[in-house]
């Protein structure tokens, strides 16, 4: 087989960094958040988003044998395009949303059964198309706001690298904020693509109960060195924190299970970190009244950059993140890294973080008594807290050995399509992810 000189891949994703931002005109978010603080919304802010996927792009431009092109979305461009080059990654931003007070009315008054997103696929379905890839890889199929563009394109082999799956049945269950057309977009995505990469077996397994011939890779994202964070005085029991508060990131589980833990120990103090909106800070508000603990728990709103969130996350002694949709959250993981032991779920994914040590302490989803005799267990024990904390960082340094060979498995899983799709090759067994 005559072998080119490079593999032109397309990455559809959304992203965001100082760095990014600072190629990027945006707009000014003084009068936006004027009229935000007229109709009682929280103010807006440009903040850093996936860094996951800055991560992959720092690995894949160590590799000659493919050409990256990012096509993005991001919030406030003034301009309807702006394309940059990175270190030999090329990236394609296009605008996706209008000034505030345009957006938030027009969205208010459009037909219903309209096509939403039109104008963000259009533009990046002819973004693609004037690249002409050999491979779209689409990075997150649940985000309709850029992932349904894929439904527009057509001669070019798909690889869709699931961050989650959303149409997951529990969704309906624990996601407080489900979305129909979320789950219907993905499952149109689904249907489309051949090749996928998922993180987990759980997600391996839906994607396959959805499409019984999919060819699915195992996906690993690189290693991320953790910032060098100061060491502060601990003012805080437990610290919950998440991108957003959430039902299915467990806010809820984590004050009902104070207002027990408070039962033993009068004092007990809760740091809760993340963008917090309504309904749900109405009604977690609320419910931290009727339980008493107004003096117990405290707030700080989400960060817009991870380092700044993660020192503040410091003054707290524990973790508490009652996770319920996701494999292994990436927070349970960072607070892993950081030292702090944690209490959590039983998902598809944390009783591995057991198999060979004992490096969280679980409970059932909702179990909340369970999960306050686990936040008790630490308070009660330094040799627990200790040994938590040790068996954690020897996890943690496993999988960073393993996630400084991600690099090679993405280009890998590039080759395979490439000569899956355009030569008939069969993909190689040992990508192909097996029980």
């Amino acid at each position: 087989m005559e072998q080119i000189k490079k593999i032109r891949v397309v990455i559809l994703c959304h992203l965001s960094s100082q760095e990014i931002r600072s190629h990027l005109i945006l707009r000014s978010l003084k009068v936006e958040n004027i009229f935000r603080v007229f109709l009682k919304k929280r103010p807006s802010q440009y903040a850093d988003n996936a860094p996951w996927n800055l991560s992959i792009l720092k690995e894949l431009e160590k590799y000659d044998e493919i050409e990256v092109h990012v096509v993005a979305p991001h919030p406030g461009m003034k301009k309807k395009r702006e394309d940059f080059s990175l270190r030999g990654v090329v990236y394609h931003f296009v605008q996706c949303d209008s000034p505030f007070p345009y957006n938030y009315f027009r969205r208010r008054t459009e037909a219903k059964g309209k096509e939403p997103y039109k104008r963000n696929r259009k533009a990046i379905v002819s973004i693609i198309n004037e690249i002409h890839p050999d491979i779209v890889n689409l990075v997150g199929a649940e985000n309709p706001y850029y992932a349904s563009a894929v439904l527009g394109l057509e001669g070019y082999p798909i690889l869709l690298s699931c961050q989650t799956v959303y149409s997951n049945p529990t969704r309906k269950i624990h996601d407080k904020s489900f979305s129909q057309l979320r789950w219907n977009v993905e499952q149109e995505i689904f249907h489309k693509v051949d090749f996928f990469a998922c993180l987990g077996p759980l997600h391996r397994d839906l994607v396959l109960e959805y499409k019984k011939d999919a060819i699915v890779f195992k996906m690993v994202f690189p290693y991320r060195p953790s910032p060098k964070l100061k060491e502060v005085e601990k003012k805080y029991d437990f610290v919950y924190f998440a991108q957003t508060v959430s039902v299915k990131k467990g806010a809820d589980n984590a004050v009902e299970a104070l207002s027990l833990v408070k039962q033993h120990y009068p004092d007990v103090r809760l740091l809760i970190v993340g963008a917090n909106t309504d309904p749900f800070k109405t009604v977690l508000n609320n419910r931290i009244e009727e339980l008493g603990l107004a003096e117990n728990v405290f707030f700080h709103d989400y960060f817009p950059k991870q380092e700044d969130m993660l020192q503040y996350v410091k003054q707290a002694r524990f973790a508490v993140l009652p996770i319920k949709m996701d494999i292994v959250s990436g927070t349970v993981l960072q607070a892993m890294t950081m030292g702090l032991p944690v209490v959590t779920h039983i998902t598809s994914g944390t009783p591995l973080l057991n198999k060979d040590a004992e490096c969280v302490l679980l409970s059932e989803i909702d179990d909340n008594n369970q999960t306050a005799n686990n936040m008790m267990a630490l308070m009660g024990s330094s040799e627990l807290a200790e040994k938590l904390k040790q068996n954690s960082l020897k996890y943690i340094k496993t999988k960073d050995e393993e996630a400084k060979m991600a690099g090679e498995k993405w280009l890998a899983q590039y080759k395979a399509v490439f000569n899956n799709y355009y030569n008939n090759e069969p993909v190689p067994e040992e990508l192909i992810y097996k029980q």
